[in-house]
């Protein structure tokens, strides 16, 4: 009889839960309606008509904002979900001026857009019809300086180099870049190297190939290369020029080879 009562006992215990399993899952049902509910009108209606109302600029590009938002393509009031960061970003980077942009969406109505410009690394000079042009171009080649806006002083000029009608976005020719990656490390790692040549002459050898003759500030013979421009390699060119200006025989050297492991010295004529 006992048995009876203890196993009775346990059946009346085990038959609640379910009553209370139907009402929590009852309630987990409703919770789910609601919030696909709510991520329905949230979609369909507050979404939609979510718009842009304050653009935040952290620019160090000397361009105006207005001139940024056209480029962005930002008119009035943008839809924020309609949005297209990726073709934002390309439409400020298209800016000469503008090396690297950074477009992120900040919830629930707000742009913020982070610009950085390019660094003048050389300059050039342009025949144009109004006269000689100075341009000044970063490590990438970029043309976005001109004029009255390009620095007199503390860059190497580049000579050699023919502008038609240059504007601010054109490029120097690809096979350059190289160099001029390497003439920015140069500048990074060893600012007295860099300040040690005033110009940079090209010598195109084909389509594809060129040469550099370089003049140095302290000595007035001038130094043919090819290929990289390393900090090790400048210090060589600087201690041979110095130990000939030393030795009394610079003056009579009209151009120093410095092309293959072998220099050769050129003599002035007479």
């Amino acid at each position: 009889m006992a048995d009876q009562v203890v196993f009775e006992g346990r059946w009346n215990a085990g038959a609640r839960p379910p009553a209370r399993n139907g009402r929590s899952l009852v309630i987990v049902f409703c919770g789910v309606i609601l919030l696909i509910m709510g991520e329905l009108v949230f979609q369909f209606g507050i979404a939609p008509n979510m718009r842009i109302e304050s653009i935040v600029f952290d620019n160090t590009v000397p361009v105006p904002r207005e001139q940024l938002l056209v480029a962005a393509g930002l008119h009035g009031k943008p839809y924020y979900f309609k949005l297209n960061l990726e073709e934002i970003k390309n439409g400020l980077e298209g800016l000469p001026p503008v090396k690297s942009a950074f477009v992120q969406k900040v919830f629930p109505d707000s742009l913020r857009i982070v610009t950085r410009g390019r660094e003048p690394l050389a300059t050039a000079f342009a025949e144009t019809e109004g006269g000689i042009l100075p341009l000044a171009f970063d490590e990438e080649g970029v043309v976005f300086l001109s004029g009255k806006d390009v620095p007199e002083q503390g860059l190497p000029v580049f000579s050699g180099l023919r502008f038609e009608g240059p504007q601010h976005g054109t490029r120097l020719p690809a096979m350059l870049k190289p160099f001029l990656q390497d003439l920015h490390k140069l500048r990074k790692s060893s600012p007295a190297l860099f300040s040690a040549f005033s110009e940079m002459r090209v010598v195109p050898r084909g389509a594809e190939h060129f040469e550099i003759i370089l003049y140095p500030v302290y000595y007035r013979v001038p130094v043919r290369i090819e290929g990289e421009l390393e900090a090790e390699r400048c210090k060589v060119i600087l201690i041979v020029l110095d130990a000939l200006l030393r030795d009394g025989t610079l003056d009579k050297m009209a151009e120093i080879d410095f092309r293959t492991n072998d220099i050769i010295y050129r003599l002035k004529e007479g």
